[in-house]
């Protein structure tokens, strides 16, 4: 909550307009008191405004630190994201790709993309790793960015695809 909850993005944005900083966000706050709002904050970041594209993405990877600490200490059979943060996505996410995952911790990946769907997301479920890396390939435009998220099951499979990396010897791992 200190770190990466829509009113933390909030305060370190306002903080900063006290500072030597170059940002939007100073001009929309000169004209209206108070007018910093999260989705501001996701606009002008999707308008290539360092300071807010700084603030989302600290708090992206703090919600990812703590997601995959609670999966490791506490194993949780689901976890739910929600609220101001995540819900920014929807505009920065342009397509979901969901994978079938075997095994006490996986999930289903048609209820995963209906669920998606559900909240206003673009998704299409895939029968494995592969398939959605080259679902996702077909789609992809220049300057699209493609985030794997996943548990290893599905991280190391995916790395092992990649022409780009070097290749290591990753073989697609399998949860028994």
């Amino acid at each position: 909550e200190i770190l990466a909850s829509g009113k933390s993005v909030l305060d370190k944005a306002n903080a900063a307009l006290n500072e030597n900083v170059t940002t939007a966000l100073k001009d929309i706050a000169a004209s209206n008191p108070g007018g910093i709002t999260l989705e501001v904050v996701c606009s002008a970041a999707r308008s290539g405004d360092r300071l807010a594209g700084r603030l989302l993405n600290d708090a992206g990877g703090y919600i990812g630190l703590a997601v995959a600490n609670l999966i490791n200490f506490l194993n949780p059979p689901l976890v739910v994201l929600a609220g101001g943060v995540i819900a920014a996505l929807r505009g920065v996410v342009d397509a979901w790709y969901t994978v079938t995952l075997s095994g006490a911790r996986g999930r289903d990946a048609t209820a995963l993309r209906d669920a998606l769907r559900g909240m206003g997301a673009t998704a299409e479920a895939s029968a494995d790793p592969d398939a959605a890396c080259q679902s996702a390939r077909a789609a992809a435009q220049p300057g699209d960015r493609i985030v794997v998220l996943g548990s290893f099951h599905l991280v190391a499979p995916v790395l092992a695809l990649q022409p780009w990396l070097p290749h290591y010897p990753l073989s697609p791992s399998r949860e028994a």
